[in-house]
């Protein structure tokens, strides 16, 4: 499931949880496992010189992180990750 509109003004930080929390749901879908982080880069909510120079390390530490959690996809390769990524950023 993918948010279909994660930007910075629909995040907001959850004291209590100590976590980020995501609101506004009404673009949801079901779409590719990139589909929110390549919106997020997209959308002007991280600085330009993070997407410009730290593109590979956000997409390995968010692939990482999903595939330690993740128990239906074991077999997705970080290639179909990428490739999946640059259909959905651009």
């Amino acid at each position: 499931m993918s948010h279909g509109d994660l930007r910075g003004d629909n995040l907001f930080w959850d004291e209590k949880a100590d976590s980020w929390s995501a609101i506004d749901f009404q673009l949801s879908f079901q779409g590719p496992i990139p589909s929110d982080l390549a919106y997020l880069m997209a959308s002007n909510t991280v600085m330009p010189s993070v997407y410009e120079n730290d593109t590979d390390e956000i997409l390995q530490a968010f692939y990482s992180q999903f595939m330690a959690a993740t128990q239906v996809y074991k077999d997705y390769t970080f290639e179909k990750f990428k490739f999946e990524f640059s259909l959905m950023v651009h």
